[in-house]
């Protein structure tokens, strides 16, 4: 594991300025962070993330990455990684369409994997130099699969640990979210993202805040928490809300 996160952190850093000088009308943002303890307590966290956006006309792709990955002296404790990609089309100044793809895996989550596809209506409610906030509403179909591999099938009378096929279900469901920034000073940002897909299997929510203190024009210190809460998991072990605390290094591509 201390290898391999190595070299994923050596991978996204060298990336940063080549991705900075492609003056190619993309902008984005990176962020990193990294933990290591040895001695009485050996352990290695690493998080990461890619945010990318392209606007020409009235269209606007977005294209994002996370990953978290963690481990103790004996154990991987977490594995999970997130990809999502949105097309928005403005109708107005304000109001905009929007195509929402989401896919979540994490391995010692309640579920192995959480996919969604969405389409609906955003509004811009706030727009100015110091707030932003626009809110999302529309509709679309989810799809997951159980994480029940590491199950025993309390069945088999000898005892031998048994794998359970894990189930996966599509199924529709309501989609809304909420994206709000706040200009505290010319260096200071707080921004909060919101994020919720109910339909009749589980409910998802998902929320992300985040406190940023410029160091200069491209580089940024950021304090995130996150909480991630599903109403169904797929067996009683499993936790159904996930809460992340990350100080990371953010670094801004600037075109």
């Amino acid at each position: 594991m201390r290898v391999k996160s190595n070299k994923i952190a050596i991978a996204m850093l060298t990336c940063l300025p080549a991705i900075a000088l492609a003056d190619n009308g993309w902008t984005g943002k990176g962020e990193f962070g990294l933990v290591m303890a040895s001695g009485n307590t050996e352990n290695e966290s690493i998080n990461a993330s890619l945010e990318f956006g392209y606007t020409v006309g009235k269209w606007t792709q977005s294209l994002a990455a996370t990953l978290l990955r963690a481990e103790d002296a004996d154990n991987e404790i977490a594995n999970r990684y997130t990809l999502s990609a949105d097309t928005k089309y403005a109708w107005t100044e304000i109001s905009y369409g929007f195509l929402a793809l989401r896919h979540d895996k994490d391995k010692f989550g309640g579920y192995d994997y959480q996919s969604s596809l969405a389409a609906g209506y955003g509004h811009k409610f706030l727009d100015n130099d110091i707030h932003k906030l626009s809110v999302e509403l529309g509709a679309g179909v989810a799809r997951f699969k159980e994480n029940l591999s590491e199950q025993k099938n309390e069945a088999n009378i000898i005892g031998f640990h048994n794998t359970i096929p894990a189930g996966e279900e599509t199924y529709p469901i309501i989609r809304g979210g909420l994206d709000y920034a706040w200009k505290l000073t010319d260096s200071t940002e707080f921004t909060e993202n919101f994020l919720v897909e109910s339909g009749s299997e589980n409910t998802l929510l998902e929320n992300k805040l985040g406190l940023s203190v410029a160091i200069n024009k491209n580089l940024a210190l950021k304090l995130g928490y996150e909480v991630k809460h599903n109403t169904e998991v797929s067996h009683d072990g499993i936790d159904k809300t996930d809460t992340l605390l990350t100080t990371n290094l953010v670094y801004n591509f600037t075109p």
